[in-house]
């Protein structure tokens, strides 16, 4: 079975989740900016298990869990950029 892959939400999607109007500009822009470092720590997260994974003979059961840990943002977020 394949896992289908979510559609990335977009800032606007994310704003009318949290009813964020178009004049809260300080609200858009901590929200943006937040949706952003979200993704860079994903990112991140990703190449340290990739690079860590790399070279094993037997997966190690604790790598395996922090890769499905960042598969998604926990709980019901409203979307992260990942």
């Amino acid at each position: 079975m394949a896992v289908q892959k979510q559609k990335e939400k977009t800032a606007e999607d994310v704003f009318a989740e949290f009813g964020v109007g178009t004049g809260d500009v300080a609200m858009r822009k901590f929200i943006r900016g937040q949706r952003r470092l979200n993704k860079r720590f994903y990112k991140t997260l990703e190449a340290i298990l990739d690079h860590l994974k790399k070279g094993q003979k037997v997966p190690d059961q604790a790598l395996l869990k922090a890769e499905k840990l960042n598969e998604g943002v926990p709980g019901d977020g409203p979307g992260c950029g990942k």
